[in-house]
């Protein structure tokens, strides 16, 4: 792998494993999804806690 003064070690090494697995990419859709796309709650539901 060529190195690059300026892309740290660590962020060279994920992107060529994340070029070698694009599953983990597409995988990680549906735990985005469960977080953050999620229906509004009202202020009613919120005070239920």
């Amino acid at each position: 792998m060529k190195h690059n003064a300026s892309i740290p070690e660590f962020e060279q090494c994920m992107n060529g494993y994340l070029r070698q697995h694009p599953e983990v990419e597409r995988d990680k859709q549906p735990g985005w999804r469960i977080w953050w796309e999620r229906p509004p709650v009202s202020p009613a539901e919120m005070a239920r806690g």
